[in-house]
């Protein structure tokens, strides 16, 4: 192995960061045709269901006091669950598009928004398939953390004497091992959608090719995954802070903090993908695997890793 190869697979979270920068810099037109196409979309279906749950909740505070819901209330609920599925559809078709032009630019190969576009009906059945495994674990893993902490909370509340304390110290204590795992499958998820893309293994086959595939990188690839979704969820708590509660008095300023919220929104998914994209490279060159197997692409047999570029600092792959 060179000493290219070994600097590569030894990135570290900001220079994986400066990575996925530079990818989505050297191919901003299509990057750009594929924000302005789905990402954008799917940014404001993503925001507006936030402001009608937020609304639905208001509601039903209503509906406990009043025990009336009109028609306009059901429109909400209705709205929410054809948006849910509509989101849900640009959000795959979102993931296969960032992935197929993130591995085109390691690959060097010519890429136009037709081919990006075509690639998603070659693999939604995998992605659904394995979006809907993710589901089922982090239900699964969820549900045993919540009825861990309600068994801990019903023996030591029957003690009676200063449950209160050992209630919060309980659940400062399991919260720490819970959201330590959540970050962890997390990780396993991001990377499986990748595999399920690029590769044949999908579902269950995926996941557990991701935990493989991230040993030796979990470190970095928890810590890169994590400060994304925190950056997600502090523009998600303005967006609710500033447009659904109607903190700001003017309409031009609500509007406006709206329109920012967005576009910081649409940069970060889209950063996210390209990142997620960079760790499955990275995670492939840690354990000296080629990507033979990788067949994404209707016009290449298969692919595999030969060498990394200093200059970029990314990946080139001969098409054999």
């Amino acid at each position: 192995m060179n000493r290219e190869q070994h600097a590569y697979k030894s990135m570290g979270v900001f220079a994986i960061f400066k990575e996925a920068f530079k990818i989505i810099v050297s191919q901003n037109i299509i990057y750009s045709q594929i924000t302005l196409a789905v990402l954008v979309p799917l940014t404001i279906l993503y925001l507006s269901q936030v402001y009608m749950l937020y609304l639905i909740q208001d509601k039903t505070y209503q509906y406990i006091k009043t025990s009336r819901l009109g028609a306009y209330d059901y429109g909400i609920i209705i709205s929410v669950f054809i948006n849910t599925i509509i989101a849900s559809f640009f959000s795959l078709f979102l993931t296969s598009n960032a992935v197929y032009a993130t591995t085109c630019f390691y690959t060097s190969r010519d890429i136009t928004f037709k081919k990006v576009i075509g690639v998603f009906p070659k693999v939604y059945k995998r992605l659904y398939v394995t979006l809907l495994w993710c589901f089922y674990m982090l239900r699964v893993y969820t549900m045993a953390g919540v009825a861990s902490l309600w068994y801990f909370l019903g023996i030591k509340g029957a003690q009676g004497e200063g449950w209160k304390q050992v209630c919060l110290m309980l659940i400062f204590c399991l919260s720490i091992p819970f959201l330590t795992g959540l970050v962890y499958m997390t990780s396993i998820w991001n990377i499986a959608t990748v595999i399920a893309i690029l590769e044949e293994d999908y579902g269950k086959k995926a996941l557990l090719k991701s935990m493989k595939l991230i040993r030796g990188k979990i470190r970095v690839s928890c810590v890169v995954f994590l400060l994304l979704e925190i950056t997600l969820i502090g523009i998600l708590s303005t967006f609710i802070l500033l447009v659904a509660h109607e903190c700001i008095s003017s309409v031009i300023g609500t509007i406006f903090a709206g329109i920012v919220c967005c576009s910081l929104m649409t940069f970060v998914v889209h950063f996210s993908l390209v990142t997620r994209t960079v760790i499955y490279f990275i995670c492939k060159a840690y354990h000296n695997e080629d990507i033979r197997n990788i067949n994404p692409f209707p016009d290449v047999s298969y692919v595999s890793l030969v060498t990394v570029n200093d200059d970029r600092r990314q990946l080139s792959l001969a098409l054999v």
